[in-house]
């Protein structure tokens, strides 16, 4: 399994058409809507209507839009990562139908 940051490619082009396309051969989509910045939250809007499974994050779920809010939110503070870990790990199973590893 690979994984990528919106932020983090590196290929010249056009950054809005690579991050659709990174989009729509995503298994899933993990999004920090912390701050409710307008590309992440329409990179969340592309993912959801093409039925591409959307785990969100953030800092503060009750700031969250209104359409967002409805929406299960992984809720962590900066500083106590480790918290949120767990929840990450079985939302993620959840959405690509995989069962964790056992320990």
């Amino acid at each position: 399994m690979r994984w990528e940051r919106a932020d983090e490619i590196d290929r010249p082009g056009r950054i809005t058409e690579q991050i659709l396309d990174a989009l729509s051969t995503a298994d899933v989509v993990i999004a920090d809507i912390t701050g409710a910045n307008a590309n992440v939250i329409y990179e969340v809007g592309y993912a959801a209507a093409n039925g591409i499974p959307v785990v969100l994050l953030s800092q503060e779920p009750e700031a969250s839009p209104f359409d967002l809010k409805d929406l299960r939110q992984i809720e962590y503070k900066a500083d106590e990562l480790d918290a949120a870990r767990g929840k990450l790990a079985r939302q993620l199973h959840s959405a690509l139908g995989t069962k964790p590893a056992e320990t």
